[in-house]
């Protein structure tokens, strides 16, 4: 645990948290790891507190059981790699929580999930967001920002926007939807600034209580 304005420096390779293990930063400390990030087996991650800040420069992966959550105006910035959660894993931004990606890409599959509440956010700056397999992403009340490539939902995964404090934004790439559903209800918004949207393949896009779904170009639904 780093807390009080703690530093944690790890210059490369891989930092693995498994077994049970946690990893937490509290209290304005700051992290810089060089390499990748790797949770599993049970595993919990906790970024936490106004000025508290952890950046990796490679990829953070979430796999197994494993929980990592950024809450409380803590900001974790992923500037390489990829971000992956897979197994069962969670992935939670809550409380004013930031999450900063200037990824390859964003890729949440297998039965893992992605909770967004409490005026969370995140930013999905140089690559593509995936929803595949049979993972959910869940956006309560906060905001998903994709800025320069696509959004695909695939096979049987579930994107939802549940209530008018839920904002998704696509401003740089198109929206696929290929077999998965997307649900926009209770005055949330879903909004492609730019590129189009593609509904395909059995695919549901549910709008309901008020929910809206922006296009300002194409829209195909086959």
């Amino acid at each position: 645990r780093f807390s009080n304005e703690g530093k944690l420096q790890h210059s490369q390779g891989e930092v693995k948290v498994s077994n049970h293990g946690s990893l937490v930063l509290d209290s304005k400390s700051t992290g810089t790891i060089g390499g990748s990030l790797t949770l599993s087996d049970n595993s919990t991650g906790l970024v936490t507190g106004i000025g508290t800040l952890v950046d990796v420069q490679d990829s953070l992966e979430l796999d197994g059981n494993a929980t990592f959550s950024i809450a409380d105006h803590g900001e974790f910035d992923l500037s390489g790699g990829k971000l992956t959660t897979q197994g069962t894993s969670t992935l939670h931004i809550d409380t004013n929580g930031t999450l900063l990606l200037d990824a390859q890409e964003f890729s949440v599959k297998e039965f893992s999930s992605v909770l967004v509440d409490n005026s969370g956010k995140i930013t999905v700056g140089n690559g593509l967001l995936i929803l595949e397999d049979s993972a959910e992403l869940n956006l309560i009340n906060g905001a998903i920002d994709v800025v320069t490539k696509d959004l695909i939902v695939d096979n049987t995964a579930s994107l939802r926007l549940t209530t008018s404090s839920a904002i998704l934004t696509v401003n740089g790439g198109d929206v696929q939807m290929n077999n998965g559903q997307t649900s926009v209800s209770s005055a949330a918004k879903f909004q492609i600034l730019s590129g189009g949207s593609v509904c395909s393949n059995q695919a549901q896009l549910l709008l309901e209580t008020s929910g809206e779904f922006q296009v300002t170009s194409e829209a195909t639904f086959t």
